[in-house]
């Protein structure tokens, strides 16, 4: 409970002593007179006069409660909201129970004969009024916030959130969201109590600080850019409550300008809930400065067939159109560039790049708030080296900076790859699915087979990926090999079989501690499947998810069940190991491991725990058949060959740099010092003078990445050196669908934040904050109500 005006209280308790000085001197002292006929009006007038007296000291009392109704009033008391309803039921059980003695002593000392049931009555409903009037009070000097109430002038330490993420360049009545909301960052500062401290921060995860003063926190808010750094508003909250909460000023309050997109307000947990219901005292203000109905079309979820193409291969793209609101028919543009040799380069401020261009367009439709993939490709006699493109809409909306989305390719010559198998087993379906169109240099594998007996001979740093198809046991020595040319950079792919098998149990070999160094598990036995009452295995793949670059090529066909057709007979069982390097990338329907991943070194190794190998045409002498990934003679067995090249796609281009990257991911490219420059100039999108990167550790990084475009590095060995990578938002930062009040309210908790769309409701709430609920209205309507009933009272009594 605070008041605004405390002193009036004390001069107003001073003037409740007038009406009680008035109304002792203005009794009229009796004169003794003697009547001894007249005892009967004596009686009379002795009862008169006690119920004059009564009469008088109700009058006296209303008087007073006038006086201090009034006294009240200007005092101008007020509370918390949550105290609010205490401090009421405490102020109307107080005068109830005043108005119950009143009956009560009447009828106990002024009632002749004293009137016992009406006394016993009142007096168990003031035994009631007073309890309820006690526990209200109990509550309401109990019950504190924490809020400093009834000092509009006091300093605050305030924290001003503004969501800068690339949502707010939306356009809206000819400004954007962004601008918006810095307006009315700068006009909250400005209500700001002088001595205030200051904090205005964005949602880029740097670390809040104070500003000097107020006018420097007005110039940093007016300069405020997009931030393309992913972090929430409620992790950006939880921030700015820890900081304010280890402020020396008593008023601390947050504001947070955001348009309400649920791209902004991903949360994982109620830990902001729970920091903010443990500080009471911070007040939060939540100002809606978006677009309650926004319209946009957007490009999101790149993905490319792979990073490295042939020269007179195709590159193929995927990208996703997205509609919020009205969907519309539009052209979309697939753009690669030409290399030149002289650029990019910085003339008169400007940094040019190429302008040749093969360009693909292509029209595609998308309905109402939903989506479609959009799949476009190039094919042409490609120069070698890095190429730079994009896709992008050729219309322009409210939105423009996800109307395009970046990539880079590396034409180069195509991937070395050994494929090594026993004499027992034909390589033939690797090599069809690795040389679909014939080694004649077109494709992307440059492909050597040979058989394991002459695999020693093989010089492994001339091949980025080796396959071993259905091994025979290995030694301890070439174990070794293995595993340090895995780890310089190759990709191993082991497909292992009934060479690997003596009787049920792995064979020696493959359960040693070399073959540990390398497998992602020991082999321990082979699994066989039930068989259902048809004879058929009730067993086949059944991966959980598809989110690894093997498997993302099955996504359309999630829900489809291609693997059922294609059942397991046999399978390895692996020991399970707690080594986080291994990952299972898919399991078998009886949840056994079936794709696996290891990371070892700067390679990787995928071992699939059936074979590929087997013939189609089996002889009754042959061993038994270990699945029918091949051999289906129900279904065409395209998901087999799919896996297959997706498995070798993954191995062999782990040799490669990575050079389509996330907004936030620091770009790492391989620079061999005998065949690459020493150092580059980076030309990155912010179109200003080129940064010197130089190289280390044969590898050129840079971690600068913050901003989507084109990142182009350009050095000097022997000519001109072009080299660069793209980088785009993570998915789905554009989305501009809005979250509800409910979704808002489960993340920073029921009423412990005020949400406004308009300045006149946040100056509403702040008073409310600032100066807690006041009874003032209360305050006159009940001086109304006492007057009224003094008039008429002492109107009735002086008439009598």
């Amino acid at each position: 409970m605070a008041v605004t005006h405390a002193a009036i209280l004390g001069i107003g308790g001073l003037l409740l002593a007038i009406p009680v000085v008035l109304h002792l001197l203005m009794q009229p002292r009796p004169r003794p007179l003697v009547f001894p006929a007249l005892r009967f009006v004596e009686e009379i007038q002795r009862t008169s006069r006690r119920r004059l007296q009564l009469r008088h000291w109700v009058l006296l009392l209303l008087r007073c409660l006038v006086l201090a109704a009034v006294v009240a009033a200007f005092a101008r008391p007020s509370t918390t909201s949550a105290a609010f309803g205490d401090w009421l039921q405490m102020g109307t059980g107080g005068l109830l129970s005043i108005l119950c003695g009143l009956v009560f002593v009447y009828a106990v000392f002024f009632s002749r004969p004293a009137n016992v049931p009406l006394a016993l009555i009142v007096g168990a409903v003031l035994a009631l009024l007073l309890a309820w009037t006690g526990v209200s009070a109990a509550a309401a000097f109990g019950k504190s916030s924490g809020h400093v109430l009834a000092n509009r002038l006091a300093p605050i330490a305030a924290a001003v959130v503004v969501d800068s993420s690339p949502r707010m360049e939306y356009r809206h009545q000819n400004s954007t969201l962004l601008q918006r909301a810095r307006e009315e960052g700068s006009w909250l500062i400005e209500q700001l109590p002088s001595e205030s401290q200051v904090a205005v921060m964005q949602n880029n995860g740097q670390p809040p600080f104070f500003s000097i003063d107020v006018g420097a926190a007005q110039k940093r808010i007016k300069t405020l850019e997009s931030s393309f750094a992913g972090v929430t508003i409620p992790e950006t909250i939880e921030s700015a409550v820890r900081f304010l909460r280890d402020s020396e000023l008593q008023r601390k309050e947050i504001y947070v300008l955001s348009d309400l997109t649920r791209a902004g307000w991903t949360t994982a947990g109620n830990t902001l809930r729970q920091l903010l219901s443990g500080h009471p005292e911070i007040s939060l203000y939540v100002i809606d400065v978006g677009v309650k109905e926004p319209t946009n079309l957007s490009l999101d979820q790149l993905e490319l067939a792979g990073a490295t193409v042939p020269r007179r291969g195709a590159l193929t793209t995927t990208a996703r159109l997205q509609a919020v609101g009205p969907g519309a028919s539009i052209v979309a543009r697939l753009v690669l560039e030409k290399p030149d040799p002289a650029r990019p380069v910085l003339r008169d401020g400007k940094i040019l790049v190429p302008e040749d261009h093969w360009v693909r367009p292509e029209t595609v439709t998308v309905a109402d708030n939903s989506s479609t993939l959009i799949t476009m490709s190039l094919r042409d006699d490609f120069e070698p080296g890095v190429h730079h493109g994009w896709i992008e809409l050729e219309s322009s909306d409210s939105l423009d900076i996800d109307n395009r989305q970046y990539f880079t390719i590396e034409v180069a010559p195509a991937w070395r790859v050994l494929v090594v198998h026993p004499d027992n087993v034909g390589p033939g379906v690797l090599v069809d699915a690795l040389l679909p169109i014939g080694n004649d240099g077109s494709g992307l594998y440059d492909v050597t087979v040979v058989s394991q007996e002459d695999f020693a001979e093989e010089f492994l740093e001339d091949y980025g990926a080796i396959f071993l198809l259905d091994p025979a046991p290995l030694s301890d020595a070439m174990w070794r090999i293995l595993s340090d040319w895995v780890g310089g950079g190759g990709g191993l792919g082991i497909f292992p079989g009934q060479n690997a098998a003596r009787g049920s149990e792995a064979e020696a070999s493959f359960r040693s501690d070399a073959a540990a160094s390398v497998l992602p598990g020991r082999l321990e036995r082979v699994w066989r499947a039930r068989r259902g009452p048809d004879g058929q295995s009730d067993l086949f793949l059944a991966p959980d998810t598809l989110t690894h670059p093997v498997l993302k090529e099955f996504r359309p066909y999630e829900s489809l069940g291609i693997w059922q057709p294609f059942p397991i007979h046999l399978h390895w069982g692996v020991e399970k190991t707690g080594d986080a390097t291994v990952e299972i990338l898919a399991r078998f329907s009886n949840g056994e491991p079936a794709l696996l991943q290891r990371r070892l070194g700067q390679g990787q190794v995928i071992c699939l725990t059936t074979p590929i190998t087997e013939p189609a045409n089996r002889r009754p002498e042959d061993p038994p058949l270990w699945n029918d990934l091949f051999n289906s003679a129900r279904a065409e067995d395209w998901p087999a060959w799919l896996l297959v090249t997706s498995i070798a796609r993954f191995l062999a281009s782990g040799t490669r740099d990575r050079i389509n990257l996330l907004a936030g991911q620091t770009a790492v490219l391989r620079n061999d010092r005998d065949t690459m420059p020493a150092e580059y100039r980076l030309f990155s999108p912010r179109d200003g003078e080129p940064i010197r990167v130089v190289a280390s550790d044969n590898s050129v990084r840079y971690k600068f990445t913050d901003r989507p475009g084109t990142y182009r590095l350009k050095g000097q060995h022997d000519g001109p050196v072009l080299r660069g990578f793209s980088v785009n938002l993570p998915p789905g930062v554009t989305d501009l669908q809005r979250i509800d009040a409910d979704q808002v309210a489960n993340i920073l908790g029921e009423d412990r934040y005020q949400l406004a769309r308009r300045r006149e409701e946040l100056q509403r709430q702040q008073g409310t904050a600032r100066l807690g609920l006041e009874f003032y209205p209360i305050l006159a309507l009940l001086m109304s109500l006492l007057l009224a009933l003094e008039l008429v009272m002492s109107n009735r009594f002086y008439r009598s």
